[in-house]
Protein backbone atom coordinates (compact mmCIF):
# COMPACT_ATOMS: atom_id res chain seq x y z
CA UNK A 1 0.00 0.00 0.00
CA UNK A 2 0.84 3.74 -0.61
CA UNK A 3 2.16 5.33 2.13
CA UNK A 4 0.29 8.90 3.30
CA UNK A 5 3.41 10.98 2.55
CA UNK A 6 3.67 9.05 -0.94
CA UNK A 7 -0.24 10.26 -1.19
CA UNK A 8 0.11 13.89 -0.93
CA UNK A 9 3.35 13.74 -3.51
CA UNK A 10 0.95 12.39 -5.71
CA UNK A 11 -1.87 14.76 -5.63
CA UNK A 12 0.86 17.72 -5.28
CA UNK A 13 2.34 16.23 -8.92
CA UNK A 14 -1.26 15.87 -9.87
CA UNK A 15 -2.88 19.43 -9.39
CA UNK A 16 0.31 20.28 -10.79
CA UNK A 17 -0.15 18.24 -13.94
CA UNK A 18 -3.75 19.88 -14.02
CA UNK A 19 -2.60 23.55 -13.23
CA UNK A 20 -0.42 23.83 -16.32
CA UNK A 21 -2.69 21.96 -18.12
CA UNK A 22 -5.34 24.65 -17.61
CA UNK A 23 -2.57 27.46 -18.29
CA UNK A 24 -1.64 25.65 -21.33
CA UNK A 25 -5.63 25.66 -22.81
CA UNK A 26 -6.40 28.85 -21.45
CA UNK A 27 -4.22 29.99 -23.83
CA UNK A 28 -5.85 31.75 -27.22
CA UNK A 29 -6.20 30.02 -30.12
CA UNK A 30 -3.33 31.65 -32.58
CA UNK A 31 -3.26 32.16 -36.27
CA UNK A 32 -1.19 29.96 -38.12
CA UNK A 33 1.13 31.43 -41.21
CA UNK A 34 3.22 29.21 -43.55
CA UNK A 35 3.46 26.43 -40.47
CA UNK A 36 4.15 28.30 -37.62
CA UNK A 37 1.92 29.91 -34.82
CA UNK A 38 2.20 33.37 -34.36
CA UNK A 39 3.81 32.70 -30.61
CA UNK A 40 6.65 31.22 -33.12
CA UNK A 41 6.84 34.62 -35.38
CA UNK A 42 7.32 36.48 -32.16
CA UNK A 43 9.64 34.58 -30.27
CA UNK A 44 12.13 35.27 -33.32
CA UNK A 45 12.15 38.85 -32.53
CA UNK A 46 14.63 37.58 -29.46
CA UNK A 47 16.92 37.07 -32.08
CA UNK A 48 18.17 40.82 -32.99
CA UNK A 49 18.24 42.22 -36.06
CA UNK A 50 19.17 39.20 -37.77
CA UNK A 51 17.00 37.50 -41.07
CA UNK A 52 14.71 35.61 -38.60
CA UNK A 53 13.96 38.73 -36.96
CA UNK A 54 13.27 40.60 -40.28
CA UNK A 55 11.09 37.59 -41.67
CA UNK A 56 9.22 38.17 -38.54
CA UNK A 57 8.57 41.57 -39.10
CA UNK A 58 7.58 41.01 -42.56
CA UNK A 59 4.66 38.87 -41.28
CA UNK A 60 3.50 40.79 -38.48
CA UNK A 61 3.19 43.37 -41.32
CA UNK A 62 1.10 40.70 -43.78
CA UNK A 63 -0.80 39.80 -40.50
CA UNK A 64 -2.22 43.39 -40.00
CA UNK A 65 -4.49 44.96 -37.79
CA UNK A 66 -5.55 41.71 -37.23
CA UNK A 67 -2.75 40.33 -34.33
CA UNK A 68 -3.42 43.80 -32.49
CA UNK A 69 -5.61 42.15 -30.13
CA UNK A 70 -3.17 39.57 -29.43
CA UNK A 71 0.03 42.35 -29.14
CA UNK A 72 -2.25 44.63 -27.00
CA UNK A 73 -2.64 41.51 -24.55
CA UNK A 74 1.15 40.66 -24.77
CA UNK A 75 1.71 44.08 -23.54
CA UNK A 76 -0.56 44.06 -20.78
CA UNK A 77 1.23 40.62 -19.56
CA UNK A 78 2.64 41.23 -16.12
CA UNK A 79 4.77 39.06 -13.66
CA UNK A 80 2.82 36.41 -11.22
CA UNK A 81 5.10 34.88 -8.37
CA UNK A 82 2.77 31.22 -8.94
CA UNK A 83 2.97 31.52 -12.82
CA UNK A 84 6.69 31.59 -12.11
CA UNK A 85 6.78 28.95 -9.90
CA UNK A 86 4.33 26.90 -12.26
CA UNK A 87 6.67 27.85 -15.69
CA UNK A 88 10.01 26.94 -13.96
CA UNK A 89 8.97 23.68 -12.10
CA UNK A 90 7.63 22.75 -15.79
CA UNK A 91 10.60 24.19 -17.62
CA UNK A 92 13.12 21.39 -15.31
CA UNK A 93 10.63 18.21 -15.75
CA UNK A 94 11.96 15.83 -18.61
CA UNK A 95 8.60 14.97 -19.68
CA UNK A 96 6.57 18.29 -20.23
CA UNK A 97 7.22 20.09 -23.70
CA UNK A 98 5.45 23.24 -23.06
CA UNK A 99 7.54 26.57 -23.35
CA UNK A 100 6.38 29.22 -21.30
CA UNK A 101 7.43 32.62 -22.03
CA UNK A 102 7.62 35.39 -19.07
CA UNK A 103 5.73 38.16 -19.36
CA UNK A 104 8.89 40.51 -19.73
CA UNK A 105 9.68 38.55 -23.17
CA UNK A 106 6.25 39.00 -24.41
CA UNK A 107 5.83 42.73 -23.58
CA UNK A 108 9.25 43.33 -25.65
CA UNK A 109 7.82 41.24 -28.35
CA UNK A 110 4.90 43.15 -28.65
CA UNK A 111 6.63 46.12 -28.50
CA UNK A 112 8.60 45.29 -31.59
CA UNK A 113 5.79 44.06 -33.61
CA UNK A 114 3.65 47.23 -33.04
CA UNK A 115 7.31 48.60 -34.86
CA UNK A 116 7.07 46.19 -37.87
CA UNK A 117 3.50 47.42 -37.50
CA UNK A 118 4.34 50.79 -37.61
CA UNK A 119 0.92 53.37 -38.67
CA UNK A 120 -1.00 50.12 -38.41
CA UNK A 121 -0.62 49.79 -34.80
CA UNK A 122 -1.63 53.73 -34.40
CA UNK A 123 -5.12 51.74 -32.09
CA UNK A 124 -2.65 50.33 -29.65
CA UNK A 125 -1.68 54.34 -28.72
CA UNK A 126 -3.42 54.17 -25.49
CA UNK A 127 -2.50 51.06 -24.05
CA UNK A 128 1.49 52.38 -24.72
CA UNK A 129 0.37 55.94 -22.94
CA UNK A 130 -0.51 53.63 -20.36
CA UNK A 131 3.04 51.55 -20.77
CA UNK A 132 4.94 54.96 -20.33
CA UNK A 133 4.07 55.34 -17.23
CA UNK A 134 3.93 51.92 -15.84
CA UNK A 135 6.05 49.59 -18.32
CA UNK A 136 9.10 48.37 -17.26
CA UNK A 137 11.31 49.12 -20.70
CA UNK A 138 8.99 52.77 -21.74
CA UNK A 139 12.40 53.82 -24.23
CA UNK A 140 11.47 50.89 -26.11
CA UNK A 141 7.93 51.74 -26.31
CA UNK A 142 9.22 54.85 -27.31
CA UNK A 143 10.79 53.28 -30.47
CA UNK A 144 7.80 52.02 -31.29
CA UNK A 145 5.47 55.14 -31.26
CA UNK A 146 8.32 56.22 -33.69
CA UNK A 147 7.49 53.80 -35.99
CA UNK A 148 3.91 54.40 -35.77
CA UNK A 149 4.63 58.21 -37.14
CA UNK A 150 2.30 61.45 -37.01
CA UNK A 151 -0.86 59.89 -34.93
CA UNK A 152 2.08 59.57 -31.65
CA UNK A 153 2.38 62.87 -31.29
CA UNK A 154 0.63 63.36 -28.35
CA UNK A 155 1.85 60.43 -26.49
CA UNK A 156 5.57 61.13 -27.32
CA UNK A 157 4.82 64.52 -25.55
CA UNK A 158 3.52 62.94 -22.67
CA UNK A 159 6.98 60.36 -22.70
CA UNK A 160 9.51 64.02 -23.21
CA UNK A 161 8.37 64.86 -19.57
CA UNK A 162 8.92 61.18 -18.34
CA UNK A 163 10.37 60.92 -14.90
CA UNK A 164 12.87 58.15 -16.70
CA UNK A 165 15.89 59.87 -18.57
CA UNK A 166 16.34 57.75 -20.96
CA UNK A 167 12.82 57.81 -22.17
CA UNK A 168 12.77 61.96 -22.28
CA UNK A 169 16.11 61.33 -24.46
CA UNK A 170 14.41 58.86 -27.18
CA UNK A 171 11.08 60.45 -27.01
CA UNK A 172 12.88 64.36 -27.99
CA UNK A 173 14.91 62.90 -30.94
CA UNK A 174 11.56 60.99 -31.77
CA UNK A 175 9.54 63.90 -32.12
CA UNK A 176 12.74 66.00 -34.07
CA UNK A 177 12.86 63.26 -36.79
CA UNK A 178 9.23 63.81 -37.48
CA UNK A 179 9.67 67.27 -38.56
CA UNK A 180 6.81 69.73 -39.40
CA UNK A 181 4.31 66.43 -38.02
CA UNK A 182 5.55 67.78 -34.54
CA UNK A 183 5.25 71.26 -34.03
CA UNK A 184 2.87 70.94 -31.92
CA UNK A 185 4.98 69.45 -29.46
CA UNK A 186 7.28 72.93 -29.95
CA UNK A 187 6.67 74.11 -26.31
CA UNK A 188 7.66 71.02 -25.17
CA UNK A 189 10.77 70.77 -26.85
CA UNK A 190 11.69 74.16 -25.73
CA UNK A 191 11.11 73.17 -22.20
CA UNK A 192 13.47 70.30 -23.11
CA UNK A 193 16.22 72.56 -23.64
CA UNK A 194 16.30 73.30 -19.85
CA UNK A 195 16.48 69.78 -19.01
CA UNK A 196 18.62 68.92 -16.32
CA UNK A 197 19.83 66.09 -18.31
CA UNK A 198 22.87 67.28 -20.86
CA UNK A 199 21.59 63.74 -22.80
CA UNK A 200 18.39 65.56 -23.29
CA UNK A 201 19.12 68.68 -24.24
CA UNK A 202 21.35 67.67 -26.95
CA UNK A 203 18.35 66.41 -28.98
CA UNK A 204 16.40 68.60 -27.90
CA UNK A 205 18.31 71.69 -29.91
CA UNK A 206 18.12 69.02 -33.17
CA UNK A 207 14.79 68.15 -32.42
CA UNK A 208 13.42 72.13 -31.98
CA UNK A 209 15.54 72.97 -35.48
CA UNK A 210 14.02 70.40 -37.26
CA UNK A 211 10.34 70.61 -35.81
CA UNK A 212 9.84 74.64 -35.42
CA UNK A 213 8.58 76.27 -39.22
CA UNK A 214 11.04 79.33 -38.68
CA UNK A 215 13.48 77.65 -36.04
CA UNK A 216 15.84 80.90 -36.33
CA UNK A 217 13.03 82.84 -33.80
CA UNK A 218 14.16 80.54 -30.83
CA UNK A 219 17.87 81.44 -31.21
CA UNK A 220 17.65 83.27 -27.59
CA UNK A 221 16.71 79.89 -26.15
CA UNK A 222 19.33 77.94 -27.48
CA UNK A 223 21.69 80.63 -26.53
CA UNK A 224 20.39 80.17 -23.40
CA UNK A 225 20.75 76.32 -23.48
CA UNK A 226 23.87 77.09 -24.88
CA UNK A 227 25.23 79.31 -21.43
CA UNK A 228 23.48 76.75 -19.51
CA UNK A 229 26.04 74.11 -20.76
CA UNK A 230 29.17 75.36 -20.00
CA UNK A 231 32.19 72.57 -18.80
CA UNK A 232 33.44 69.52 -20.09
CA UNK A 233 30.95 67.70 -19.61
CA UNK A 234 28.26 69.72 -21.92
CA UNK A 235 30.70 69.58 -25.05
CA UNK A 236 27.99 68.08 -27.10
CA UNK A 237 25.37 70.36 -26.38
CA UNK A 238 26.89 73.44 -27.03
CA UNK A 239 28.47 71.82 -30.35
CA UNK A 240 25.38 70.94 -31.50
CA UNK A 241 23.81 74.26 -30.93
CA UNK A 242 26.70 75.70 -32.32
CA UNK A 243 25.82 73.42 -35.39
CA UNK A 244 22.25 74.24 -35.57
CA UNK A 245 22.86 78.21 -35.32
CA UNK A 246 25.58 78.11 -38.05
CA UNK A 247 22.75 77.27 -40.56
CA UNK A 248 20.97 80.51 -39.70
CA UNK A 249 20.62 82.88 -42.07
CA UNK A 250 18.74 85.68 -40.58
CA UNK A 251 18.30 87.95 -38.44
CA UNK A 252 21.97 88.64 -39.57
CA UNK A 253 22.98 90.63 -36.56
CA UNK A 254 21.82 88.32 -33.85
CA UNK A 255 23.55 85.68 -35.18
CA UNK A 256 27.23 86.89 -35.63
CA UNK A 257 26.54 88.12 -31.89
CA UNK A 258 26.12 84.16 -30.81
CA UNK A 259 28.87 83.36 -33.05
CA UNK A 260 31.32 85.72 -31.44
CA UNK A 261 30.19 84.73 -28.21
CA UNK A 262 30.96 80.38 -29.54
CA UNK A 263 34.45 81.86 -30.35
CA UNK A 264 35.70 82.06 -26.80
CA UNK A 265 34.24 78.50 -26.43
CA UNK A 266 36.57 76.41 -24.16
CA UNK A 267 36.04 73.70 -27.02
CA UNK A 268 37.85 73.70 -30.20
CA UNK A 269 35.53 71.94 -31.84
CA UNK A 270 32.63 74.63 -31.65
CA UNK A 271 35.26 77.08 -31.99
CA UNK A 272 35.70 75.27 -35.48
CA UNK A 273 32.21 75.87 -35.72
CA UNK A 274 31.60 79.78 -34.89
CA UNK A 275 34.81 80.53 -37.30
CA UNK A 276 33.40 78.59 -40.82
CA UNK A 277 30.36 80.27 -39.71
CA UNK A 278 31.40 83.73 -39.29
CA UNK A 279 33.06 83.64 -41.98
CA UNK A 280 30.08 82.98 -44.33
CA UNK A 281 28.26 85.73 -42.68
CA UNK A 282 31.36 88.09 -43.14
CA UNK A 283 34.04 86.56 -45.46
CA UNK A 284 36.12 89.33 -45.65
CA UNK A 285 36.40 89.74 -41.88
CA UNK A 286 39.59 87.49 -41.48
CA UNK A 287 40.64 89.71 -38.22
CA UNK A 288 37.31 88.65 -35.87
CA UNK A 289 38.21 85.25 -36.16
CA UNK A 290 41.82 84.77 -36.20
CA UNK A 291 42.20 84.60 -32.58
CA UNK A 292 40.09 81.79 -32.29
CA UNK A 293 41.93 80.14 -35.22
CA UNK A 294 45.41 80.40 -33.59
CA UNK A 295 43.95 79.28 -30.08
CA UNK A 296 43.34 75.83 -32.29
CA UNK A 297 46.47 75.64 -33.76
CA UNK A 298 47.48 76.01 -30.34
CA UNK A 299 45.50 73.31 -28.80
CA UNK A 300 47.34 70.23 -28.02
CA UNK A 301 46.83 67.23 -30.79
CA UNK A 302 48.40 63.60 -30.36
CA UNK A 303 47.04 62.93 -33.26
CA UNK A 304 47.81 65.95 -35.87
CA UNK A 305 44.50 65.18 -38.50
CA UNK A 306 42.32 68.02 -37.37
CA UNK A 307 46.05 70.37 -37.43
CA UNK A 308 46.14 69.92 -40.78
CA UNK A 309 42.41 71.04 -41.02
CA UNK A 310 43.10 74.01 -39.24
CA UNK A 311 46.41 74.90 -41.29
CA UNK A 312 44.39 74.53 -44.23
CA UNK A 313 41.83 76.79 -43.32
CA UNK A 314 44.30 79.58 -42.27
CA UNK A 315 46.05 79.06 -45.56
CA UNK A 316 42.89 79.48 -47.46
CA UNK A 317 42.70 83.12 -46.59
CA UNK A 318 46.17 83.49 -47.59
CA UNK A 319 47.92 87.24 -46.32
CA UNK A 320 45.11 88.40 -44.60
CA UNK A 321 46.20 85.18 -41.88
CA UNK A 322 49.77 86.83 -41.61
CA UNK A 323 49.13 88.00 -37.69
CA UNK A 324 48.62 83.78 -37.08
CA UNK A 325 52.18 83.38 -39.00
CA UNK A 326 54.12 82.69 -35.27
CA UNK A 327 51.55 79.83 -34.40
CA UNK A 328 52.02 78.08 -38.06
CA UNK A 329 55.90 78.27 -37.97
CA UNK A 330 55.23 76.37 -34.56
CA UNK A 331 53.83 73.77 -36.24
CA UNK A 332 56.90 72.92 -38.25
CA UNK A 333 58.29 71.41 -35.06
CA UNK A 334 55.18 69.44 -34.93
CA UNK A 335 56.11 65.02 -34.22
CA UNK A 336 53.90 64.21 -36.58
CA UNK A 337 55.68 64.74 -40.11
CA UNK A 338 51.74 65.39 -42.20
CA UNK A 339 51.40 68.40 -39.81
CA UNK A 340 54.77 69.58 -40.37
CA UNK A 341 54.07 69.50 -44.44
CA UNK A 342 50.73 71.38 -44.13
CA UNK A 343 52.48 73.87 -42.07
CA UNK A 344 55.25 74.69 -44.45
CA UNK A 345 52.78 74.96 -47.18
CA UNK A 346 50.05 77.10 -45.27
CA UNK A 347 53.31 79.15 -45.06
CA UNK A 348 53.76 79.22 -48.85
CA UNK A 349 50.06 80.75 -49.01
CA UNK A 350 50.36 82.92 -45.93
CA UNK A 351 53.99 84.38 -46.66
CA UNK A 352 54.76 83.54 -50.39
CA UNK A 353 58.14 85.33 -49.77
CA UNK A 354 59.02 82.42 -48.01
CA UNK A 355 58.04 80.09 -50.96
CA UNK A 356 61.38 78.55 -51.63
CA UNK A 357 62.47 78.25 -48.09
CA UNK A 358 59.35 75.90 -47.47
CA UNK A 359 59.78 73.87 -50.71
CA UNK A 360 63.19 73.02 -49.17
CA UNK A 361 61.31 71.54 -46.19
CA UNK A 362 59.05 70.02 -48.08
CA UNK A 363 61.98 68.52 -49.54
CA UNK A 364 63.20 67.20 -46.63
CA UNK A 365 60.11 66.01 -46.18
CA UNK A 366 59.65 64.19 -49.19
CA UNK A 367 62.83 62.08 -48.73
CA UNK A 368 61.90 61.20 -45.22
CA UNK A 369 58.63 60.16 -45.60
CA UNK A 370 57.57 56.34 -45.68
CA UNK A 371 54.99 55.18 -48.14
CA UNK A 372 52.41 55.69 -46.66
CA UNK A 373 52.65 59.37 -46.19
CA UNK A 374 54.28 60.43 -49.30
CA UNK A 375 50.79 60.26 -50.88
CA UNK A 376 49.21 63.46 -48.62
CA UNK A 377 52.57 64.85 -49.01
CA UNK A 378 52.55 64.49 -52.55
CA UNK A 379 48.64 65.83 -52.77
CA UNK A 380 50.09 69.19 -50.48
CA UNK A 381 52.96 69.57 -53.13
CA UNK A 382 50.34 69.46 -55.93
CA UNK A 383 48.21 71.87 -54.20
CA UNK A 384 50.65 74.64 -53.98
CA UNK A 385 50.16 74.63 -57.96
CA UNK A 386 53.02 76.22 -60.68
CA UNK A 387 55.36 77.48 -57.42
CA UNK A 388 56.00 74.15 -56.57
CA UNK A 389 57.90 73.28 -59.66
CA UNK A 390 61.10 73.26 -58.15
CA UNK A 391 60.47 70.11 -56.79
CA UNK A 392 59.77 68.35 -60.63
CA UNK A 393 63.19 65.95 -60.06
CA UNK A 394 61.99 64.63 -56.83
CA UNK A 395 58.76 64.10 -58.17
CA UNK A 396 59.68 62.79 -61.64
CA UNK A 397 61.63 59.93 -59.67
CA UNK A 398 58.76 59.19 -57.69
CA UNK A 399 56.44 58.92 -60.79
CA UNK A 400 58.52 56.27 -62.57
CA UNK A 401 58.43 54.01 -60.23
CA UNK A 402 56.55 50.66 -60.43
CA UNK A 403 54.33 51.42 -57.52
CA UNK A 404 51.12 52.82 -57.21
CA UNK A 405 52.61 56.26 -55.78
CA UNK A 406 53.88 57.14 -59.24
CA UNK A 407 49.90 58.05 -59.36
CA UNK A 408 49.90 60.73 -56.97
CA UNK A 409 53.63 61.99 -58.20
CA UNK A 410 52.10 62.27 -61.79
CA UNK A 411 49.07 63.64 -60.56
CA UNK A 412 51.46 66.83 -58.59
CA UNK A 413 53.70 67.42 -61.86
CA UNK A 414 49.89 68.02 -63.80
CA UNK A 415 48.83 70.28 -60.76
CA UNK A 416 52.12 72.13 -61.07
CA UNK A 417 51.99 72.16 -64.73
CA UNK A 418 55.06 70.72 -65.79
CA UNK A 419 56.05 70.17 -68.89
CA UNK A 420 57.58 66.70 -68.04
CA UNK A 421 53.92 65.55 -67.08
CA UNK A 422 53.53 63.69 -69.93
CA UNK A 423 56.32 61.90 -69.99
CA UNK A 424 54.83 60.11 -66.49
CA UNK A 425 52.02 58.55 -68.45
CA UNK A 426 53.13 54.95 -68.76
CA UNK A 427 53.89 54.14 -65.36
CA UNK A 428 50.41 55.83 -64.46
CA UNK A 429 48.56 53.55 -67.25
CA UNK A 430 49.93 50.78 -65.80
CA UNK A 431 48.67 51.09 -62.49
CA UNK A 432 45.44 51.59 -63.85
CA UNK A 433 45.63 48.27 -65.63
CA UNK A 434 47.68 46.36 -62.31
CA UNK A 435 46.82 43.12 -61.77
CA UNK A 436 46.01 43.96 -58.31
CA UNK A 437 42.36 45.97 -57.72
CA UNK A 438 44.10 48.09 -55.24
CA UNK A 439 46.50 49.40 -57.44
CA UNK A 440 44.04 49.96 -60.22
CA UNK A 441 41.45 51.80 -57.24
CA UNK A 442 44.18 53.93 -56.12
CA UNK A 443 45.05 55.25 -59.59
CA UNK A 444 41.55 55.73 -60.93
CA UNK A 445 40.92 57.64 -57.46
CA UNK A 446 43.48 60.05 -58.67
CA UNK A 447 42.95 60.31 -62.41
CA UNK A 448 39.71 61.66 -61.07
CA UNK A 449 41.56 64.55 -59.46
CA UNK A 450 43.77 65.62 -62.32
CA UNK A 451 41.67 67.49 -64.42
CA UNK A 452 42.19 68.49 -68.27
CA UNK A 453 46.14 67.30 -67.42
CA UNK A 454 44.55 63.65 -67.79
CA UNK A 455 42.99 64.27 -70.98
CA UNK A 456 45.66 61.37 -72.65
CA UNK A 457 44.57 58.75 -70.04
CA UNK A 458 40.70 59.05 -71.27
CA UNK A 459 41.19 55.47 -73.25
CA UNK A 460 42.68 53.34 -70.68
CA UNK A 461 39.89 54.52 -67.79
CA UNK A 462 36.72 53.52 -70.55
CA UNK A 463 38.83 50.14 -70.73
CA UNK A 464 37.85 49.99 -66.86
CA UNK A 465 34.10 50.66 -67.69
CA UNK A 466 34.19 46.73 -67.71
CA UNK A 467 36.55 46.19 -64.63
CA UNK A 468 35.85 43.02 -62.44
CA UNK A 469 35.67 45.66 -59.24
CA UNK A 470 32.22 47.60 -59.19
CA UNK A 471 33.53 50.76 -57.47
CA UNK A 472 35.93 50.92 -60.25
CA UNK A 473 33.96 50.77 -63.11
CA UNK A 474 32.07 53.90 -61.81
CA UNK A 475 35.14 55.84 -60.17
CA UNK A 476 36.13 54.88 -64.24
CA UNK A 477 32.58 56.41 -65.73
CA UNK A 478 33.15 59.52 -63.40
CA UNK A 479 36.62 60.48 -64.01
CA UNK A 480 36.29 60.40 -67.73
CA UNK A 481 32.69 62.96 -66.89
CA UNK A 482 34.73 65.07 -65.05
CA UNK A 483 38.03 64.95 -67.32
CA UNK A 484 35.87 65.59 -70.42
CA UNK A 485 34.75 68.62 -68.56
CA UNK A 486 37.71 70.24 -67.90
CA UNK A 487 39.30 69.70 -71.15
CA UNK A 488 35.64 71.18 -72.65
CA UNK A 489 36.60 74.49 -69.71
CA UNK A 490 39.85 74.91 -70.78
CA UNK A 491 38.97 75.20 -74.42
CA UNK A 492 36.74 77.88 -73.84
Amino acid sequence: MMKGHQRRAMWVVLCFAAAVTVLWLARPREPVVEGRKLTEWLRDFDKGTGPESLKAAEVIRAMGTNVLPRLVQDLRARDSAVRDALTSTAASLPLVRFQFDSPRARRLRALQAMRALGPLAAPALPELKTFLTEGDTPEVAVHTLRAIGADAVPVLMQAAISRNVKTREVAVSTLGSLGAAARPALPVLVQALRDPERGVRGPAVLAVSQVAETPELLLPELMACYERSQGTNYVWVRYTVAQVVSEFKAPRRQIVAALETMLEDESREVRRVAVRALLRHEPDNVAKVLPALVRNLQTPDKYGFPLRELLAELARHGSAARPALPAVEERLQHPELMVRSAAACAICRIAPERTEEMLGVLTNLLESADSGRKPTLLRDIADLGAPARTLEAQLLVLARMDDWISTEAARALAKIESPKAKETLPAVIAQLRHVNVNNRRRAVRTVATMGAGAKELLPVLKELYDDPAPDVRETARKAVREIEDAVAKKAK
